[in-house]
């Protein structure tokens, strides 16, 4: 146990502490990034379940399914991968969450917002668009584009809280000048 006024272990200085920081800095990251992933998870599976219902239930008075909208349904494995990533910190998993969130989340999106880029123009130009949403009446274009948006944010929290984990749990390299420091204490 450490004491103030009693008696310091042998062989130390008393500035041996600077290992212990770095790696309470790492599981205090992992402990504030994991809920959040949860979290993340848990809204992108509600997203999956909405765009599921679109592409599979398929009403009449909505535009045909592209491939964009399947190609973004695959990307459900993201979730999943990182959620098998979290009790034991592997950073595999973690990897393929990162480029699934990107191949089948980021591209997709991108691609869908180009292709209905048109589709918004006319809307918020004529105050019409050429599909309804069954529930509501509403118009299809904004609310697709406030879909899109949502996925956004989830798919880019997800990436960034991601790419912070595997930063944390990776091993570090030891930098140069850390190892010449370990190189000339070994020698004395």
């Amino acid at each position: 146990m450490a004491s103030r006024a009693g008696p310091r272990a042998a062989g130390s200085d008393g500035s041996d502490f600077v290992h212990r920081e770095v790696i309470e800095l790492r599981h205090r990251i992992s402990s504030v990034l994991k809920p959040r992933v949860r979290v993340l998870s848990f809204i992108h599976s509600l997203l999956l379940l909405a765009a599921g219902a679109r592409v599979f239930a398929r009403p009449a008075s909505l535009p045909s399914v592209t491939p964009a909208d399947l190609a973004w349904l695959a990307s459900g494995l993201a979730p999943m991968a990182a959620l098998l990533a979290l009790p034991r910190n592997r950073t595999w998993p973690l990897r393929c969450a990162i480029a699934c969130h990107l191949a089948c989340g980021l591209a997709p999106i991108v691609w869908t917002v180009w292709r209905h880029a048109a589709d918004l123009h006319d809307f918020v130009s004529t105050r019409r668009d050429e599909y309804r949403l069954p529930l509501g009446d509403l118009p299809y274009t904004p609310v697709l584009y406030l879909f899109l948006s949502v996925c956004l944010q989830v798919h880019g929290f997800s990436l960034y809280y991601c790419w912070r984990l595997l930063r944390a749990w990776s091993p570090r390299a030891a930098t140069s000048s850390a190892a010449a420091n370990s190189a000339g204490k070994k020698r004395s």
